[in-house]
C-alpha cells in the first residue's frame, strides 16, 4: 500500500503520523512533498518536490505526486490518499497506472465537494475512490452525490503541554478574579463572535489567540502557540466558533483530548458533537449544568483504530 499526502498541511501532521503508524505494514511507502517531510521521517517518506501552494504549484504537485507512485510501485499496490486539493484530483484518473485495479482510499478534510464545480471536479474518481469522513453526516451526504464513503471516529491526539512560565502564570493570576477561563482555541475566530460570547460571559476570562482591539476587560490575548496544550489544560472550558457543516474541528478533538467542557455554535458540526458528547460538549455555559465531562480516550480511539484497519485492510 501507498500513503500520499498532496496538500501536506502543517494542521495535520499528528493526525497523519497517528493513521500512517497504525495502518503502514512492512513494505508500505509514504509518498509527499518536501516542505514538511523533516516531520515524517520515521516513516522514511519519498518526496515528490514542493512546487508552493499558487494554482499551478497545486496542479504541479499532484502530478509530481503521482509521477512519484507509478515509478516507486512495484505491483497493483492500493492507495490511501491523506489529503488532496479537490481541483486536481482529476489527475488520478487520468495518470495513475493501473487506476482502474487499485483500490483507492481518500480522507476528507475541508475537501467536500460543496458546490457544482468541485462536485464535477471530483466526479472524475466517483466510482473508483472510497472517501474515509469523520461524521455520519458528511458521509451520508457524499452518498447523496453518488460517491462511495465510510466512517469513523476522528482519532484524539493530546498536544504537548510545556513547563509553566510568565504567560501562564499571569493568566492563573488574573483568572482569580473570574469563575472560570475560556479559551477561544482557534485563531480563524471573528472578532464580534468573541466579544459577544465574552460580552454573554462577563463573569470568565477570555483567552483568545489573535490580538485586536477591544474595550472588553475580559478578554486577553495569547498569540504563542507552543502554549496551545497548556492553555486547554488550564482552562475551564472551550470555545470554538466553527460555522462549516462540511469539515470537522481539529480544535474540538483537541480539547477532548484533556476532557474539556466544550462549547460550540449550533451548526451541523455543533449539532453533531453536542449529541455524541453530550457531557463534553454544549451550546453554551450554562448548558452544561452539573454535567460533568467523562470521555473515554482510550475506548474512543482503540474504535477508530478498529474501523480503519476494517475499512482499509
Amino acid at each position: 500500500m501507498i500513503f500520499v499526502e498532496f496538500m501536506s498541511p502543517v494542521g495535520h501532521v499528528a493526525l497523519n503520523s497517528y493513521l500512517i503508524t497504525h495502518l503502514m505494514k512492512p513494505g508500505d511507502r509514504l509518498i509527499m512533498g518536501e516542505s514538511l517531510i523533516h516531520e515524517y521521517l520515521n516513516f522514511n517518506p519519498s518526496s515528490f518536490g514542493d512546487l508552493g501552494n499558487g494554482i499551478f504549484g497545486r496542479f504541479l504537485n499532484t502530478f509530481g505526486g503521482i509521477c512519484k507512485i507509478n515509478k516507486l510501485q512495484k505491483r497493483e499496490e492500493d492507495l490511501v490518499i491523506l489529503s488532496y486539493d479537490i481541483a486536481f484530483v482529476f489527475l488520478i484518473k487520468i495518470f495513475l497506472k493501473n487506476y482502474s485495479r487499485k483500490k483507492i482510499y481518500a480522507f476528507i478534510h475541508n475537501a467536500f465537494p460543496s458546490t457544482n464545480i468541485k462536485n464535477f471536479l471530483l466526479s472524475f474518481v466517483k466510482k473508483k475512490v472510497v472517501f474515509i469522513a469523520f461524521t455520519d453526516e458528511i458521509a451520508n451526504s457524499m452518498r447523496q452525490l453518488g460517491y462511495k464513503s465510510v466512517v469513523i471516529n476522528h482519532p484524539v491526539l493530546r498536544s504537548k503541554v510545556n513547563e509553566s512560565n510568565a504567560i501562564l502564570e499571569g493568566i492563573v493570576s488574573i483568572s482569580n478574579s473570574y469563575d472560570g477561563v475560556v479559551f477561544c482555541a482557534s485563531g480563524s475566530s471573528p472578532k464580534k463572535e468573541i466579544e459577544k460570547f465574552a460580552k454573554e460571559n462577563v463573569k470568565y476570562l477570555i483567552v483568545a489567540k489573535n490580538k485586536f482591539e477591544t474595550s472588553l476587560a475580559n478578554i486577553v490575548f495569547v498569540n504563542d502557540y507552543s502554549l496551545y496544550g497548556n492553555l486547554i489544560e488550564l482552562s475551564d472550558y472551550v470555545y470554538i466558533y466553527f460555522p462549516y457543516s462540511e469539515r470537522v474541528s481539529g480544535v474540538f478533538y483537541d480539547a477532548l483530548a484533556f476532557n474539556k467542557k466544550i462549547i460550540l455554535n449550533e451548526g451541523a458540526f455543533g449539532r453533531y458533537a453536542v449529541n455524541l458528547f453530550p457531557n463534553n460538549a454544549a451550546f453554551s455555559i450554562d448548558d452544561f449544568g452539573v454535567k460533568k465531562p467523562n470521555f473515554d480516550f482510550e475506548m474512543h480511539n482503540n474504535e477508530s483504530i478498529s474501523k480503519m484497519k476494517y475499512f482499509i485492510a
